[in-house]
């Protein structure tokens, strides 16, 4: 019996998306895959549902791209990790962090840079509104960047009931003990190194490089910790108390 291709668009992936389990992706060691837009590639980190999904992803735009005007449904935020990110709402380079609250829109343009960003679709709660977009500034010497007793430096950008959005940096070879936290963390490392061990719990895969990106669940609440950063220390953005939050996901 002949069977029918199931177009890519109606493909289910589900891929690392459950919520309540540790993940590690190394996102150097994921393929490149393109998108159904020329020109954009993406390193899926996780995902639940077809092309309309709840994702974490790494996008890369190759330069010279303009898209046409598309919208929101589940909200996005997205970190500018390298070029430029450009729309309606501003030109955004690196270190850029914005949120597209849900059901806002946009029209995006990438440049002779080219643009790649970290990216999470359909995570926001529809019962806690936002304004349309809002951004920040994260890079290293942007304002509002205060020192921490344990030598890190970290950087607040966004909190709500649901979730706490931070940047920290780690100088070389800083060695801090804390406690997991309650509904959970995840983080990327935008450059530099950082490795866990844990006293109370086996951490498999704990060595974390640059674009490794990690999620701790709420499981592992109240573990005691000891997080080390490399010998050139590590820019990390964190999301933390979220995973057993309200989200509109698929």
């Amino acid at each position: 019996m002949a069977t029918t291709a199931v177009p890519a668009a109606q493909r289910v992936i589900e891929l690392h998306a459950d919520k309540t389990q540790r993940a590690v992706v190394h996102t150097d060691e994921v393929e490149w895959t393109p998108s159904p837009s020329a020109g954009v590639f993406r390193r899926m980190i996780e995902r639940s549902g077809g092309e309309v999904a709840r994702a974490s992803t790494i996008v890369r735009f190759d330069p010279h791209r303009e898209f046409s005007r598309h919208t929101h449904a589940g909200g996005e935020e997205f970190l500018v990790l390298d070029g430029v990110w450009q729309d309606d709402y501003g030109v955004f380079p690196v270190g850029s962090y914005v949120r597209n609250y849900i059901g806002s829109g946009h029209t995006p343009s990438i440049g002779e840079e080219g643009c790649t960003i970290f990216v999470k679709l359909r995570q926001m709660d529809p019962a806690l509104p936002e304004p349309e977009t809002t951004s920040w500034q994260t890079d290293p010497g942007a304002p509002g960047w205060v020192s921490l007793p344990d030598g890190r430096r970290q950087l607040p950008i966004y909190k709500s009931v649901n979730e706490e959005v931070r940047m920290e940096q780690w100088p070389p070879g800083l060695e801090v003990q804390f406690v997991l936290p309650e509904n959970g963390e995840e983080f990327l490392v935008i450059r530099g190194l950082l490795t866990d061990t844990a006293a109370d719990v086996v951490l498999d895969d704990s060595v974390y490089r640059t674009r490794t990106w990690v999620r701790n669940p709420a499981s592992l609440a109240g573990k005691m910790v000891k997080r080390v950063s490399g010998p050139e220390g590590a820019l990390v953005w964190f999301k933390t108390n979220h995973l057993n939050s309200p989200e509109v996901g698929i």
